[in-house]
C-alpha cells in the first residue's frame, strides 16, 4: 500500500469520526443537577431555584434575543402558561435586561430570569428547553424550536408528567 492510499484512508476515517461526533453532540442533552438550577431575577438579583415552584410543572427555556427560533417560539411558551395554571415557564438569558425587557412586556405569563454563564448548564444551542415535573424530575428535553401550546403536547404533559 502506498502512502497516498494510507493518507486517504486516515482522512476519511477522521472525517467519519468528526461527523459522528457532531451528530451525537447535537442531540445529547447534558444532565443538570437540581441544585444547579439557580437563576437570578432581573433588576433585583435575587436567586430563583426550581424548588421555588414546588408542585408545578416547570418549563425552563434557554434563549437569546438574537435567536430567531427562540423569538418564534415565545408566543407558544406564553400561551402554554395560559392554557395550564399548574405550569410555570421560565425563560433564561445571559443578556442584559435592556435587551430582554421588550419581551417581558409582550409575554406577561413567562418568568424571565438571567444567569451569569450558560456553560454551567451545558447549553450550546438555542433554544434549549427542559421540562421538570411537579416532583422536580426532568421529564423532557428539547434542543430547537417547538410549538409548545400544541394541544396534543399539553395533553401528554398533563397525562404523564403531573402528579
Amino acid at each position: 500500500m502506498n502512502v497516498k492510499k494510507i493518507l486517504n484512508i486516515v482522512f476519511f476515517m477522521v472525517l467519519i469520526g468528526v461527523t459522528i461526533y457532531m451528530l451525537n453532540r447535537k442531540f445529547i442533552v447534558p444532565k443538570i443537577a437540581l441544585e444547579d438550577l439557580v437563576f437570578l431575577q432581573y433588576n433585583s438579583g435575587e436567586s430563583i431555584q426550581l424548588a421555588d415552584f414546588k408542585d408545578k410543572i416547570v418549563v425552563i427555556n434557554f434563549w437569546q434575543t438574537w435567536c430567531g427560533p427562540c423569538i418564534h417560539e415565545m408566543p407558544s411558551l406564553n400561551q402554554m402558561n395560559e392554557i395550564w395554571n399548574g405550569l410555570q415557564v421560565i425563560c433564561v438569558s445571559d443578556e442584559p435586561y435592556a435587551k430582554v425587557s421588550k419581551y417581558v412586556g409582550i409575554y406577561p405569563n413567562i418568568y424571565f430570569v438571567t444567569v451569569e454563564n450558560f456553560n454551567r448548564f451545558g447549553v450550546t444551542q438555542f433554544p434549549t428547553t427542559y421540562i421538570y415535573n411537579s416532583m422536580g424530575a426532568k421529564v423532557y428535553s428539547k434542543i430547537g424550536s417547538k410549538n409548545w401550546s400544541d394541544p396534543n403536547f399539553i395533553a401528554t404533559l398533563k397525562k404523564n408528567w403531573s402528579r
